[in-house]
Order: C-alpha cells, then structure tokens, then sequence
C-alpha cells in the first residue's frame, strides 16, 4: 500500500506562509495579538479540511466517539507539539 500525503501538504504550506508573513510584516506594524485576528478564520478552515481529509484517509468510524478520539488525539498532539518543537526551530 502506498501512502499518499499530497493532500494536506498544500495546506501545510500555505498555513506555513500564513505564519510567516503574520510574523514579519503585520506583527510588528500592529502587534501579536492583533495579526492573528485575520489568520485565524483561514487557520479554522484549514484545520476543518484537513480533518475531513484525516476522516477519509484513515476511515475512522463515523460514531461520534471515534471521531471525537480522533479529535483529542489530534490536540493534545498539536498542544505537545508545539513546546517541543519550538526551541528548535526559534533557538
């Protein structure tokens, strides 16, 4: 079986693009809190895509408790990923 991720990887750089220029141009202009304002309605539609993408990908059932697992795992990874990840990638 071939794995395939060319699906969200166009996401993934696109939300990557997002980031950076929220970071370099707007952030400073206007301050943090204020630049993720507008990033966050494209962010929430990303994330929905790409969750709908996970759903078929890997069929999960459609009860609401494996979808709901499936859920919290994706958060608590996105929740851990993000302090371990960001002193190597900041410095």
């Amino acid at each position: 079986m071939e794995v395939r991720w060319s699906g969200p990887r166009l996401r993934i750089r696109r939300i990557c693009v997002l980031g950076t220029v929220r970071m370099l141009a707007v952030a400073p202009r206007i301050g943090e809190t204020p630049a993720v304002l507008p990033e966050a309605p494209a962010m929430l539609g990303f994330s929905w895509i790409a969750s709908a993408w996970s759903m078929r990908r890997f069929k999960v059932q459609e009860a609401a408790g494996s979808r709901i697992f499936e859920g919290l795992a994706a958060f608590f990874l996105l929740i851990l990923a993000g302090p371990c990840l960001s002193p190597t990638v900041i410095g």
